[in-house]
């Protein structure tokens, strides 16, 4: 049985990510979504892991990410380290 994802709040300000709510911090951390490198758009894209259904109503926020443009930071120094990226993207669903 899947479980929905813990919603929490307020957004957090994070200058990697521009604006990450709680809820997508917690899943990066649990490696169901990861902002990941992409040659269209130098901030990344956002993948999802195989974990997530976008048919159970606490997933489809997260689901929606798929592909989608990393919003970039609003300084380039603030962009994150391509090998963070490809980590994130490498340990994408990794089982601990």
């Amino acid at each position: 049985m899947k479980t929905a994802i813990p919603k929490f709040a307020p957004p957090l300000k994070l200058p990697a990510f521009g604006n990450i709510e709680p809820d997508h911090h917690w899943a990066m951390d649990r490696l169901l979504i990861a902002p990941c490198p992409d040659s269209k758009h130098g901030a990344g894209v956002w993948r999802v892991g195989s974990a997530l259904d976008s048919r159970i109503e606490g997933q489809k926020d997260l689901a929606a990410l798929a592909n989608q443009p990393v919003i970039p930071p609003s300084e380039e120094k603030f962009y994150p380290a391509i090998e963070s990226l490809r980590w994130r993207e490498n340990h994408l669903n990794a089982k601990y």
